[in-house]
């Protein structure tokens, strides 16, 4: 089974997905609810908003695992990567509404935790990482974009989130700002 869809980059740009999978091995879904197999907070459409010349160009790496087996948006030891506080866990086990992923009983151990992170984890972002670095060396610099979902009906469509200009430099987010001009007839969008 492959893990992740790679597609090479041609451009400065890497964008991650990887809230998009629904796959779950037979060995997890036996053991999970009727929510935990409906999988609510996949981020189903996600990289139809992009535009397909950008993504042509761009590498991509897609997960195809579901966030339920494990969320690949988080550092291996449960930190967020956007504020390094601890947050949802790396293993969930409850959907954003709070319904219960796994069956009463089924409990996810630390043991079950090093094995998701050694076979699903690990992979996925030495991928991504090798790729930044290639794409460094061939153009000087890389942009990373991780493509995100939300379900609050009052978010815009598109919301670039750069911890106040923290995560990005002056240029990038002034590319950002030309795109959200430039597509608000599309999608609402924002930054920050």
């Amino acid at each position: 089974m492959q893990l992740f869809r790679f597609q090479k980059g041609f451009s400065p740009i890497l964008v991650t997905n990887a809230h998009s999978g629904t796959i779950v091995l037979p060995e997890i879904a036996e053991k999970m609810t009727d929510a935990g197999l409906a999988k609510p907070d996949t981020a189903w459409a996600l990289a139809r908003i992009f535009d397909v010349q950008v993504l042509e160009r761009a590498a991509v790496v897609t997960a195809n695992l579901s966030r339920y087996v494990i969320d690949l948006d988080k550092f291996d030891d449960d930190r967020s990567p956007a504020t390094g506080a601890a947050r949802n866990a790396l293993v969930p086990t409850e959907t954003s509404k709070g319904e219960a992923i796994y069956q009463p009983g089924v409990e996810i151990d630390a043991v079950e935790i090093t094995k998701r992170i050694e076979h699903y984890f690990l992979p996925f972002h030495v991928q991504v990482q090798a790729e930044l670095e290639r794409l460094g060396e061939c153009y000087s610099r890389a942009v990373l974009v991780d493509l995100q979902a939300t379900d609050d009906p009052e978010a815009a469509d598109v919301n670039f989130g750069t911890l106040a200009g923290i995560a990005c430099g002056d240029g990038v987010r002034e590319i950002l700002d030309l795109w959200v001009s430039a597509n608000t007839k599309k999608y609402s969008a924002s930054i920050d």
